[in-house]
């Protein structure tokens, strides 16, 4: 029996995902879940992007200053360029993934990293493989 409270015969009701036609199909929940990832990276590549502008104004008005350092008078244009590099590399960054979910949504697979033989695959290596035997 089904109670006010979503309980089945004393225990919680699981939720089901239901359309018109009946029960929604896993492949369309994770379609929807990569609608609303790719949702929420665009907002947040467009948030870097403005990140980016910002940090390139910053810097700008930085070499107009020409400020240094309070005890070793070093200039202070710098330390703001990292700013600059920083939030480009996040910018880029989040595209990248933003077009990555977007593919995902759209039926097309992830992006794929190219074969490293020589690189980071001796960090997964097993204790026997790191021994040699």
């Amino acid at each position: 029996m089904i109670s006010p409270l979503g309980k089945v015969n004393g225990k919680p009701r699981l939720p089901v995902f239901r359309t018109n036609k009946g029960t929604t199909h896993p492949h369309q929940i994770a379609k929807n879940l990569f609608f609303f990832k790719s949702a929420g990276n665009l907002v947040v590549t467009v948030l870097a992007c403005i990140m980016v502008q910002w940090a390139i104004r910053y810097f700008q008005w930085s070499i107009r200053s020409w400020e240094r350092s309070p005890a070793l008078m070093i200039p202070m244009v710098y330390a703001q360029f990292s700013l600059v590099v920083s939030s480009f590399l996040m910018a880029f960054y989040f595209l990248v993934e933003f077009l990555d979910n977007a593919r995902q949504f759209f039926g097309k697979p992830p992006f794929a990293l190219p074969d490293d033989e020589a690189g980071f695959a001796c960090l997964a290596a097993t204790g026997e493989q790191k021994e040699g035997r």
